[in-house]
């Protein structure tokens, strides 16, 4: 499935994306373009039992950003709201990933 549509909002250190999937399909070339522009460092979460929102549209989001500094992270197990409702070990590991993630990019020199 892929989003009908998309919001890149970029800041300095990271960009963060919105989806948001309905039933019409979204054109390739539109996105293609957006992701094209995401240049920034990339973080993308998903839980990969998610019923809401398509994993594989995360890993197709990952695909074609073009940022040289990407990361997917898939929770195995872990449903639409990987914060919330899940496990307190899976929750604390997304939180670790994200610290981690961000403490790697943002080091004092």
């Amino acid at each position: 499935m892929i989003p009908s549509s998309v919001f890149v909002v970029s800041t300095t250190q990271c960009v963060l994306l919105m989806l948001y999937t309905q039933t019409h399909k979204y054109q390739d070339k539109l996105i293609d373009s957006l992701m094209l522009q995401v240049s920034s460092p990339l973080l993308i979460l998903h839980g990969a039992a998610d019923k809401v929102t398509d994993p594989l549209v995360s890993q197709f989001l990952y695909q074609k950003a073009s940022s040289k500094d990407k990361t997917l992270k898939l929770y195995e197990g872990a449903y639409h709201s990987i914060l919330e409702g899940e496990p307190d070990t899976k929750i604390f590991a997304v939180f670790d990933d994200i610290i981690t993630w961000l403490d790697s990019r943002c080091s004092a020199k």
